[in-house]
């Protein structure tokens, strides 16, 4: 940290965030680094829930946000933040963003939009820089009216002391969005009570399975009822609830006995629902995979290989590669598929005759 500042050092280029109460700042650029911030960006929202007892909270998510990012208003954006004298490193990474999609445009620039999955942390670096005016300004507009502000990535989170209040925000953070040339998800606009949004995000649920007393673990009880709770509630909850089944299969993985409900619990973790929709890391696939009797196990990998010759998403096929090698099962199918997805990526479009 540097003057209340957060700076990355890229070369002989610094892009500084400014860290700010009103929204969660940035920390890293790897995977752990962006895990832990959504952990304090959580924390953050659950601790502030509680001044807004009677109030509102809104959940609001940018449309197609990588996709939309005009690369005329980033390059100004850069421009005037970084050194003159590192003019020609902005003009090279513009390049590269206005024809990074080569195999589907060819050599027709384009105006909008950066990479995502192929990039590693970049891209999420840029996006955020991306919104800096923008967070700043909804930021203070939203304290003027009592409220907070909150963003991690593409999701914003709104409190307000009323539904009156709550709604000025959003029309605010719409027309300061427009301006940066996007737009929110209509779709996803979510309005809530704090009851409301505290069942969405499961903090009762969290604090619940918190170790007590000492223990590493909770009870069995408490397991089994947060298990019935996750199985009846998944669909109404953030993300489907993946957050709360995370943390279940974590502690699960870490005990001998097992609840009532886990044959239940299995079930539905080895739907193609869960295995392929989910977003899942090698090493949660690992711990899934540990719980499970020989069968459930050969369905599991069953599942997940055949889902393999599709995949387009190359952060996907190396936690699958992980998973495979640290199962000791075959990972020259998913190799295979590596070599397929990064020819379809390919800078160079292949000439044809």
């Amino acid at each position: 940290f540097l003057d209340g500042h957060e700076v990355f050092d890229l070369g002989d280029i610094s892009l500084v965030f400014k860290s700010d109460s009103t929204y969660s700042e940035l920390s890293g650029l790897n995977a752990k680094a962006w895990k832990a911030e959504w952990a304090d960006f959580t924390k953050k929202l659950y601790f502030k829930s509680g001044d807004f007892t009677t109030g509102y909270v809104a959940e609001l998510d940018i449309a197609n946000f990588y996709d939309s990012i005009q690369l005329d208003h980033l390059e100004y954006k850069l421009r005037n933040n970084i050194p003159h004298k590192q003019s020609e490193i902005i003009y090279l990474l513009l390049h590269f963003l206005r024809f990074w999609n080569r195999h589907i445009n060819f050599y027709r620039q384009q105006g909008a939009g950066i990479p995502q999955d192929l990039f590693g942390e970049c891209s999420r670096v840029l996006a955020n820089f991306y919104l800096q005016s923008y967070d700043r300004n909804i930021a203070n507009f939203c304290i003027e009216k009592l409220g907070q502000f909150f963003r991690y990535a593409d999701d914003q989170v709104l409190f307000a002391q009323s539904k009156e209040d709550l709604e000025q925000m959003i029309a605010k953070a719409s027309s300061l969005l427009m301006r940066e040339g996007l737009n929110f998800n209509q779709k996803k606009v979510k309005i809530m009570t704090i009851d409301e949004f505290q069942t969405y995000y499961s903090f009762d649920n969290f604090i619940e399975l918190a170790p007590q007393q000492g223990k590493v673990v909770p009870e069995i009880s408490v397991i089994e009822a947060q298990v019935d709770f996750y199985l009846s509630s998944y669909n109404k909850l953030r993300k489907n609830g993946s957050s709360l089944l995370k943390r279940l299969i974590n502690i699960l993985s870490q005990i001998h006995r097992r609840p009532k409900n886990f044959p239940l619990l299995k079930k539905h973790i080895l739907s193609k629902e869960f295995l392929l929709q989910i977003p899942l890391q090698h090493y949660e696939m690992v711990k899934i995979y540990t719980l499970l009797t020989k069968p459930e196990k050969a369905k599991m990998y069953a599942i997940i290989l055949e889902s393999v010759s599709t995949c387009l998403y190359s952060d996907r096929l190396y936690n699958v590669k992980q998973f495979f090698a640290e199962i000791k099962m075959p990972v020259r199918p998913v190799s295979t598929r590596i070599t397929a997805v990064r020819r379809f990526y390919q800078l160079e479009p292949n000439s044809t005759n």
